[in-house]
């Protein structure tokens, strides 16, 4: 009876030890293994989580001509200056991002291509009116850059508005000035004394050529006080050229005409 006992007591100490064996090998499969067989799925440096923007027009460029319906009276007017004015001229970026900046700017984008084709069309008729609209571009493998530009012209001097959009092309978000300045290595410091000192340049350039008769001291300072306006209420425009310079678009006051000329600044 006592040798039954002892084989018994072996037995239940075999199977205890086979049951411990099998749950080893159950939880390492299912949990640990698995963990070691799937290490992306845990990403643990943040620096790796990238966000991916889409294309709209995956066959397209990030940047390209619009293609909205340009119905038009004619290809081509003659107007009563002898200036020649074509439809094909008539171009606008269409911004190839799927996001909601993206798709914001191209509604501003639309609506002033469509006012081009409206003021074409009423110059076909009366030969005055006419328009002056096109765009640059800048892109690189991280963001892209458009400078857009819509004249009104008749009778009077064209004074192009201006409309400028940069976007990160990870994120498809429009870039605020502070992004973009930094990108060149700039802080806050350097870029306002880079910008003022190129507008005391530009300004007293026009005075030398046109106006050398004109102090142009307060001229300066007015055209200063706009950019810093224009920070302050964040209404500047800026871009990156296609030579990859900054540049923002500053208002210059000038004794004469409407008192004040939109003037492309780049900051080396």
């Amino acid at each position: 009876m006592k040798k039954n006992n002892t084989l018994l007591i072996i037995l239940l100490v075999i199977s205890i030890l086979i049951s411990i064996s099998l749950g080893g090998y159950l939880f390492y499969d299912k949990v640990l293994n698995k963990q070691t067989n799937y290490p992306n799925e845990q990403p643990t440096n943040q620096n790796d989580i990238k966000e991916s923007i889409s294309k709209i027009n995956p066959t397209k460029d990030w940047i390209y001509d619009a293609d909205y319906p340009k119905n038009v009276l004619a290809n081509s007017y003659d107007s009563y200056y002898n200036e020649t004015y074509y439809a094909k001229d008539i171009i606008a970026p269409f911004i190839n991002i799927n996001s909601n900046d993206a798709k914001n700017a191209n509604n501003t984008i639309e609506d002033i291509f469509n006012e081009a084709v409206n003021r074409y069309n009423i110059g076909v008729e009366d030969k005055t009116t006419f328009s002056v609209i096109d765009y640059e571009k800048y892109i690189d493998n991280n963001l892209i850059s458009v400078l857009f530009w819509f004249g009104k012209g008749g009778t009077d001097v064209v004074r192009p508005d201006y409309y400028t959009y940069t976007f990160d092309l990870q994120t498809g978000k429009a870039l605020s000035f502070k992004e973009v300045y930094q990108k060149f290595n700039f802080n806050q410091n350097q870029i306002d004394n880079e910008i003022k000192q190129e507008i005391t340049d530009e300004i007293n350039d026009i005075f030398e050529e046109s106006f050398p008769n004109e102090n142009a001291k307060n001229y300066i300072d007015e055209s200063i006080k706009n950019y810093e306006e224009s920070i302050n209420n964040n209404t500047l425009k800026y871009y990156i050229s296609e030579d990859s310079n900054l540049s923002i678009v500053a208002r210059l006051n000038i004794p004469a005409g409407a008192g004040y000329k939109d003037t492309i600044i780049e900051i080396d």
